[in-house]
């Protein structure tokens, strides 16, 4: 029987603030105002230096401004960043579970061709450690325990990269404006084939673009996305769990003169795998035939708590002013958290939608937040509780809008990957140090009438039986 027990270890936030002034370039439009600015971080390598684990990676701004002519443009760029995360806990990097999502997100113009862009983003980091709870003794006396089973998690993650492409048709003459893509499994599933994961799902591309007339056109494309993972050999495929979380990493997207869009990607994809584990626990312990000394430890157990993809669709209302059109419009999720309750796993936060409108030469941004609520099935055995340790990723994967009188009714579908551990307490013996013989009694027989609240075990401990208690209804004959 398995002795080994995940216990927390490392769950902490940094954050690493990520500023650059940048030059257009010369085929790019002067700047004359901000429509909207989003920022997408990426976490690329990690490396224990001293008592921190360092990140590399790089923050994607992508900038959507309306030039000297009043015409929509989109400029990208791409800057690289390092994280510190403060770590005292002996881990190795590759069994950290690492994500990282923007906030404070700006773009400042200094110049007509000259912007600051910047953002924070915020790290956060996860590990669980191996606690070894097997009972040892020091000594030749026979021990007797009360074993208990605990089942107990933990969380490690392995990363692949692949492409996925497409075409969209349009009219002859169509300029591209902007381009946004996500990457979301929908189906995660271990063991099949043997010893391999298999991650499916989409990658959505949104394309904004102007048509000969002059006017805005999103289009939309999808392609299909396959990938398969080698299954940690530490995992047992019939209890483990996986979600996938997706990072598109490169958009390419070309115009023809025929009005044919050829698009490409790169994304990461990054697996979560929950692995689980039943434990033989010592709940308690006696030597025979002489006295003892217990060592009992207390402490938190990860446990399983649920691991998901999932959709789902939110609506809201923004404000739609007279002569006013929509043009497009994206979303981010903030403040994700997970919580089981009457096994439910329920992952929750606020979505952030940018409806951007336009109209008689001028264009606005207005935001909408939507309160974000989803509910799945729980692991087996899941309890309810509140203080999850959890990476939650949450991607718009698309923004549609149609008038409503003076509102314009915006919906988002959502594609969610959430894969979450509980906590409980575990009290255990893991050590009995022996101590003084006690004198065996000969033709002795006891009569014992035990308490209310005393079960079999405690009498057998009590007279330190070498086997279990027998019982007449009433009394212990011993």
């Amino acid at each position: 029987m398995n002795t080994i027990l995940y216990t927390p270890g490392i769950y902490t936030t940094a954050a690493a603030d990520v500023t650059e002034d940048v030059s257009l370039p010369d085929y790019v439009p002067e700047v004359r105002r901000i429509v909207g600015v989003r920022a997408n971080p990426t976490v690329d390598g990690r490396y224990m230096t001293g008592d921190s684990l360092e990140t590399d990676g790089c923050v994607t701004y992508t900038v959507l401004y309306t030039d000297g002519d009043g015409k929509l443009t989109q400029f990208s760029q791409t800057t690289p960043y390092t994280g510190r995360i403060p770590v005292q806990e002996d881990v190795q990097p590759g069994a950290m579970v690492v994500s990282a999502s923007a906030e404070q997100i700006g773009c400042r113009v200094t110049a007509p061709r000259r912007l600051t862009l910047s953002c924070r983003v915020k790290l956060n980091a996860m590990a669980q450690q191996e606690k070894d709870i097997s009972l040892k003794t020091d000594g030749k006396a026979p021990v007797r325990r009360k074993d208990g089973i605990c089942t107990a998690a933990s969380l490690t993650e392995i990363r692949v990269s692949g492409e996925a492409s497409g075409e969209i048709r349009e009219k002859e003459g169509t300029e591209i404006i902007m381009a946004s893509a996500e990457m979301a499994a929908g189906d995660v599933r271990i063991g099949s084939p043997a010893g391999r994961i298999t991650v499916k799902g989409d990658v959505y591309l949104t394309v904004l673009s102007r048509n000969p007339d002059g006017g805005t056109v999103i289009s939309r494309s999808r392609a299909p996305v396959e990938e398969i993972l080698p299954l940690p050999d530490t995992a047992d495929p019939k209890t483990s769990r996986a979600a996938a979380f997706g990072n598109v990493v490169l958009i390419e997207v070309d115009a023809g003169e025929d009005g044919t869009m050829r698009w490409r990607t790169e994304y990461d994809i990054d697996c979560g795998i929950m692995k689980t584990v039943r434990t033989e626990i010592a709940e308690d312990a006696y030597l025979i035939g002489c006295t003892d000394e217990l060592t009992r430890e207390n402490m938190d157990c990860c446990t399983p708590a649920g691991c998901v993809n999932g959709r789902l669709t939110v609506s809201g209302s923004a404000r739609l002013r007279p002569g006013m059109g929509f043009v497009c419009g994206w979303g981010t999720v903030s403040g994700e958290r997970c919580s089981v309750k009457d096994g439910k796993m329920i992952v929750e936060g606020t979505v952030k939608l940018e409806c951007v409108t336009a109209g008689g030469g001028e264009t606005m941004t207005d935001e909408v937040q939507i309160p974000l609520k989803y509910e799945c099935d729980a692991a087996p055995g899941a309890e309810d509780g509140d203080s999850l340790t959890a990476k939650v990723k949450t991607a718009v994967t698309d923004v549609s809008a149609r008038p409503d009188g003076e509102n314009l009714h915006l919906t988002a579908e959502l594609a969610i990957a959430a894969a979450a551990l509980g906590r409980k307490s575990v009290s255990c013996v893991t050590a009995v140090r022996e101590g003084a013989p006690i004198p065996e009694k000969k033709n002795v027989l006891r009569v014992y009438i035990p308490d209310r609240d005393e079960t079999p075990w405690d009498v057998e401990k009590r007279f330190r039986l070498k086997e279990e208690a027998k019982t007449d209804g009433k009394a212990y004959v011993i």
